[in-house]
């Protein structure tokens, strides 16, 4: 029996599915093909990926980046989970042709998904995004012709490293512009110290892709924090994904 490929239908902000329903490896893998072929086409060359704390997430994550670098797309993938804006910072400050982010944004825990990211940060122009679906459902993703690659491990993805794949730390650069546009280094630097003192900041990043970001700023400066729900759990007890 002959199956079908799903449809790829981009929504207003990527796709999005269950996990293991229509959502899957496979999928990421097509998807990623199909912006690789694109990005090679219009002679553009290096994606950036990130990923957040969902179910599957890095492995999605680096089944999008074997994809790509398999393509001959220089491919650099975060080193651990981040949020997307911190996706958009580094394709933007390391001058990217693009990025993949691997989120189901607010959508309940079973759901994952995949978004773009142009080369300004933002989401990706809708003519481009259609072009990248109108390839993702041609013919040569039929599974009887294409080569599909399922979910690869990081040392097989390290392979790669001479078609230009690379891991980078996504995290340490936005911090450090986080401080410096908020001015928040120098209002602490400023601020009474009987103040500091007595401030307690309770952060709850809801079990998400934001743990150890503002923690991390705020214990630069000595500010005392106290965390809850800050743990990787990707059923998010008692939480929406947010």
């Amino acid at each position: 029996m002959i199956s079908v490929p799903i449809l790829i239908n981009f929504g207003t902000d990527g796709f999005r599915g269950i996990i293991g329903d229509n959502f899957t490896f496979k999928i990421v893998n097509r998807i990623s093909l199909s912006l690789g072929r694109y990005l090679k086409g219009a002679s553009r060359g290096t994606v950036a990926i990130g990923y957040d704390t969902r179910f599957l997430s890095k492995e999605f994550a680096i089944t999008a980046a074997e994809a790509l670098a398999s393509a001959g797309i220089r491919t650099i993938l975060s080193d651990n989970f981040c949020p997307s804006p911190v996706l958009s910072y580094f394709v933007k400050n390391k001058t990217c042709s693009a990025g993949i982010m691997i989120t189901a944004s607010h959508n309940p825990y079973m759901f994952n998904g995949l978004k773009f990211k142009s080369s300004f940060g933002g989401s990706m122009l809708e003519r481009d995004v259609k072009e990248i679906e109108r390839i993702a459902n041609g013919p040569d993703f039929d599974e009887e012709t294409a080569k599909i690659n399922y979910y690869v491990d990081s040392d097989t993805l390290k392979s790669y490293a001479d078609n230009g794949f690379e891991y980078a730390d996504f995290k340490s650069d936005y911090i450090k512009h986080i401080i410096e546009f908020t001015g928040f280094g120098d209002a602490i630097h400023d601020a009474d110290s009987n103040t500091l003192r007595r401030l307690d900041v309770t952060i709850d990043p809801m079990f998400g892709a934001g743990i150890g970001y503002l923690s991390d700023i705020l214990n630069r400066f000595s500010v005392k924090c106290d965390l809850i729900n800050e743990g990787v759990n990707p059923s998010f007890p008692g939480l929406n994904p947010e």
